[in-house]
């Protein structure tokens, strides 16, 4: 009854959380293996991995692809946060459907993990930001929390890194459904990362829906201050008209001043 209570908990879990969870009642690993193999043997659980398991809901036996992959994504490392166009979905602002999830860790050379038609892959944490937690906050779902970036940092690092999400045009419509961000988390976090160009991006982006979002020209004026001292191209390999926009030394497609999005043969 002790171990049915953990399953209805822990969708998905390592063999860490299990050990903490059974605590005195399970002293020896053979013990534990033994438990493992036992419940995987009757359908109970199923093996994601070296020391990552799922429990298979009485519901979804016979079943494939049953397991919520944000949750996988979460256990894939200690120190796990999902970011980039992962945390855009979690966020409700990314309706694109994609097989690949993306989490920050500081575990190095993490190679890619496949696993039921999805794809895990690790990301760097920015070096600036090694020692420093900022902008991750955590959401329960299905029952677990997950460690995610915040909106505002998610704002931030998709801009920083495009490339992280599938096309411009998810992270320029993305953009455009947002409602309400935090100002002042948005400044603080873009100082932090010490790069102009992305502080350009950023407040392009901040004063092109200064309306919206109730942006100052004093605020804009602070992100001014870290941005590149030359031009530079927001995406270069776009066709079509560019404009340079002086206040921020960056060269925009003519088509993003526009809010055409759309980019139907084009990469990042």
């Amino acid at each position: 009854m002790k171990l049915d209570l953990f399953f209805a908990n822990n969708p998905v879990f390592t063999i860490k959380d299990l050990k903490n969870f059974l605590g005195s009642d399970c002293k020896k690993s053979s013990t534990l293996s033994n438990l493992l193999q036992y419940h995987q043997k009757h359908g109970h659980i199923l093996l994601i991995r070296r020391g990552l398991y799922a429990v298979i809901p009485k519901e979804a036996q016979g079943f494939k692809n049953f397991i919520d992959p944000y949750l996988v994504a979460n256990k894939l490392s200690e120190d796990s946060v999902l970011a980039y166009q992962t945390a855009l979905a979690l966020h409700g602002k990314n309706n694109t459907i994609s097989n690949l999830f993306y989490y920050l860790t500081r575990t190095r050379k993490k190679k890619d993990f496949e696993f039921q038609g999805n794809i895990y892959r690790a990301v760097s944490i920015p070096s600036p930001l090694i020692e420093i937690e900022i902008g991750i906050v955590s959401i329960n779902r299905l029952g677990l929390d997950i460690s995610l970036t915040s909106l505002e940092r998610t704002f931030v690092d998709v801009l920083d890194r495009p490339y992280l999400c599938l096309s411009w045009e998810e992270i320029c419509r993305s953009i455009e459904s947002i409602e309400y961000m935090d100002l002042d988390a948005i400044l603080k976090y873009t100082s932090l990362l010490h790069k102009r160009t992305t502080a350009a991006v950023v407040g392009f982006f901040l004063e092109m829906y200064k309306e919206k979002w109730h942006v100052s020209l004093a605020y804009l004026d602070k992100l001014q201050k870290f941005c590149p001292k030359k031009p530079f191209y927001l995406k270069r390999a776009m066709k079509g008209p560019r404009k340079l926009i002086h206040k921020w030394n960056l060269i925009v497609p003519q088509s993003f001043l526009d809010k055409n999005w759309k980019e139907p043969h084009e990469d990042i």
